[in-house]
């Protein structure tokens, strides 16, 4: 009895403390634990891996370049670093079961085999590489990873192996697009080629991840280079695209010195469930190291 008592004094006396009393209902509910940037980051790498591909995806592909030249031949699209700009519109067919593609450029029509300098679903050697070049599997954070039903499926991911390789900084809240996004800022705790992401918008309500920026850098006896991009997300019909790519570059060798740019829009996003796999190239085996 003695203990009860002392139980219930002491209860009655913190509720007093927070200025609660019996006759303002039921005591009020815990303030929500408010979300990290760690945390944002997390579900927006789940979001992005736990969707899926459609079979095919056939869009249209605008692409400028600066201070290169491009040559669009039967193996595919070649860039070499030229005076000047130069802009290309691309037809593109893409398969996602292999990464392969096929494209020709217009209004000319002529065949350009793999032009996709936009990689619709990041799964080949295009435009997510940037973002980490090893997928991994998706990472198992303790506490709520539960995703907002009702957002687009995904046909692109964001490549990263977990929170643990990145200082995750959450900068605040904005509007992009007219939606609201989580801004991050991200730091490697090493600076290396699989851990070159700086930034992302993440949707507050998909957790999806709308745009994602990075950078990489090389040093070398007698050149250096870097490299830094930006991935726009968007929805296309039901599905979630690569939008837009922004790439600059910049190199050094000896006593010359290259700066250039890339740019890449897609439009007109269709996904038929068939195509001919005839249009597309036969994949080519990979070299062997001796």
């Amino acid at each position: 009895m003695l203990r009860t008592g002392l139980g219930l004094a002491l209860a009655t006396g913190a509720l007093a403390l927070v200025g609660w009393s019996s006759d303002d209902g039921p005591p009020p509910a815990p303030s929500p634990t408010p979300l990290t940037g760690e945390a944002i980051y997390l579900k927006a790498v789940h979001a992005m891996r736990g969707l899926h591909s459609p079979p095919y995806v056939v869009f249209k592909e605008d692409v400028a370049v600066r201070n290169m030249s491009m040559t669009c031949s039967k193996d595919g699209l070649d860039f070499n670093l030229h005076h000047g700009d130069q802009e290309r519109t691309f037809a593109v067919s893409y398969r996602s079961s292999d990464g392969v593609s096929v494209g020709s450029e217009l209004p000319s029509g002529k065949a350009c085999g793999d032009v996709d300098v936009l990689d619709p679903v990041g799964s080949g050697d295009g435009s997510m590489d940037i973002f980490g070049s090893k997928p991994s599997p998706s990472p198992t954070p303790e506490g709520d990873m539960s995703i907002t039903s009702g957002g687009p499926p995904i046909i692109a991911a964001v490549r990263s192996e977990s929170a643990r390789n990145y200082r995750i900084t959450l900068v605040g809240e904005e509007t992009f697009e007219g939606h609201r996004v989580y801004r991050l800022a991200l730091s490697p705790y090493r600076r290396a080629p699989e851990y070159p992401l700086t930034g992302m918008l993440v949707d507050a309500d998909t957790w999806l991840v709308r745009q994602a920026s990075g950078e990489v850098s090389g040093h070398f006896v007698l050149a250096s280079g870097w490299v830094g991009g930006t991935v726009t997300f968007s929805e296309a019909g039901p599905w979630w695209v690569v939008r837009d790519e922004h790439f600059d570059m910049a190199g050094n060798a000896l006593v010359m010195h290259a700066r250039a740019s890339i740019d890449a829009h897609g439009s007109a996003y269709a996904f038929p469930s068939a195509l001919p796999d005839v249009a597309f190239p036969t994949p080519r085996p990979k070299q062997t190291p001796r």
